[in-house]
């Protein structure tokens, strides 16, 4: 969120530097220096965000730097307000503003105070930065600080006993059917579904299936995440197809090259029938780097991509089938939820006077699955009943926020909400000025964010019609 109050702030200074420098008088310089001064310390907020879950000292800095953001963005509204030259005439408008003059000398004076001391906290806060070594965004960074250092739920969701998943019989067959059956060329087929649906939970099922180990000769899974590295991705490949045939793995796998990786994929996988699954692809550029690696022999050799991007999906060439994951429905929902909450002596059963409650909490959760085991767990730690899973459902947002249980959902949401370009970062944030529950309408939603100039112009449309 610093990130985003330091853009709007950026946008209104650089707007009122290029519109308004007939009436800004002595302080425009010092607008101008504030502008350079959050743009420079803008470069290093990402990274910041980035690692501030982990380390108490930089969450509390990004927390500076938004309250600043925030008092500037104060200071600068106000600014406009008061000296925004007016469009009125005539003899009255003279005498008006002879007395407004007056009074907008002792205004203007306290406005440039105010801007200094917010000078002066943006100069202290971007010094402090040095202590955290942060990295610049538009700078590639090698830093083992850029490794995420939460558990990563995908772990979990390759381990995961059958016993333990719901509702996905179905697509698990479909999923087999595609891959076993069909033209012997090579082909791709893409699961795309939002964070916490279940992709990994139901490709991994798939891939450990009879089926598929007997179908294919060779296998490996490959975990691509956002940040990727096609060096790190080409040789992840290369060892789980040689560990899973139970041949050696090359002494210098660490040292090897792009090429020469490229070139022992190929001449291994050359008349196999082989299978592999790219888990977590956020960009194309991803497969493009690593694609050359993988021959199309036509035996019949599949590749698996889990996405949350549909027109990720769409992009990859050689795609003969997408499908696309759905929320559980509500029966499969319930038998999810009651696994994880009433275990132990209950055996997933809902004792009757838990039942009202527990649906209702589990309303909130809207099928995803991710966010039924991490409440259902949390639930099922609950010693004191009905009054305990009270205070869960009037405070799920709170305790998604500081409750470790559900860390990892947090962390999904996290990570959704980081993917999103900066202009709709924005747009999604100020649907937290609506009351939960609250019906928003569609054109209002959008004027508002026209009002917040979250819209740009764009020529032949109308604003409306550009949001």
């Amino acid at each position: 969120m610093a990130m985003i109050a330091v853009q709007v702030v950026l946008e209104k200074l650089a707007s009122f530097v290029a519109e308004e420098t007939r009436f800004l008088g002595g302080v425009r310089g010092g607008i101008v220096e504030l502008l350079d001064d959050l743009y420079s310390m803008k470069s290093f907020l990402q990274d910041a965000e980035e690692r501030s879950e982990s380390d108490q000292g930089l969450r509390a800095w990004v927390k500076q730097v938004r309250d600043v953001a925030y008092d500037a963005e104060d200071i600068l509204e106000e600014f406009m307000l008061r000296f925004a030259p007016s469009h009125e005439s005539g003899f009255i408008h003279h005498l008006r503003n002879s007395y407004r003059s007056i009074r907008k000398l002792s205004a203007r004076h306290r406005l440039a105070v105010q801007l200094q001391s917010i000078k002066a906290r943006v100069k202290a806060i971007s010094e402090r930065r040095n202590a955290f070594s942060l990295n610049r965004i538009d700078m590639p960074s090698t830093s083992s600080a850029t490794v995420e250092k939460w558990h990563d739920p995908r772990l979990a969701a390759l381990y995961l006993d059958e016993a333990d998943v719901v509702g996905i019989e179905n697509p698990k067959h479909l999923l087999v059917s595609w891959l076993v059956e069909g033209e012997e060329k090579l082909s791709s087929i893409s699961v795309v579904g939002m964070g916490g649906l279940g992709k990994t939970t139901l490709v991994k099922k798939v891939y450990d299936s009879h089926p598929i180990r007997r179908s294919f000769d060779t296998y490996s899974w490959v975990t691509v995440s956002k940040s990727f590295a096609s060096t790190e991705l080409l040789r992840v490949a290369l060892q789980g197809f040689l560990v899973t045939a139970n041949e050696p793995v090359p002494d210098n796998l660490q040292s090897m090259t792009d090429f020469q990786l490229i070139d022992a994929l190929r001449n291994y996988l050359w008349r196999r029938r082989y299978v592999i699954v790219l888990d977590d692809v956020w960009n194309v550029n991803a497969w493009e780097t690593i694609k050359y690696a993988f021959p199309d022999c036509n035996c019949g050799s599949r590749i698996i991509f889990t996405t949350r991007l549909s027109n990720l999906a769409e992009s990859i060439e050689n795609t003969s089938h997408v499908y696309e994951l759905q929320a559980l429905l509500e029966n499969e929902a319930w038998t999810l939820f009651c696994m994880k909450a009433f275990r132990g002596e209950h055996k997933a059963v809902c004792p009757p006077e838990l039942e009202e409650m527990s649906r209702n909490i589990l309303k909130k959760c809207e099928g995803l699955p991710l966010a039924i085991v991490a409440t259902g767990g949390l639930l099922s730690k609950k010693k004191n009943g009905g009054l305990e899973w009270k205070k869960v459902h009037d405070c799920l947002a709170t305790e998604l926020k500081s409750n470790d249980d559900l860390g990892s959902l947090r962390r999904i949401l996290q990570l959704s909400y980081d993917n999103l370009p900066y202009y709709l970062k924005q747009c999604y944030l100020y649907l937290s000025v609506f009351p939960e529950d609250y019906l928003i309408k569609r054109m209002k939603l959008i004027r508002l964010w026209i009002v917040e100039r979250f819209v740009e112009e764009k020529q032949g449309f109308t604003m409306e019609e550009g949001a």
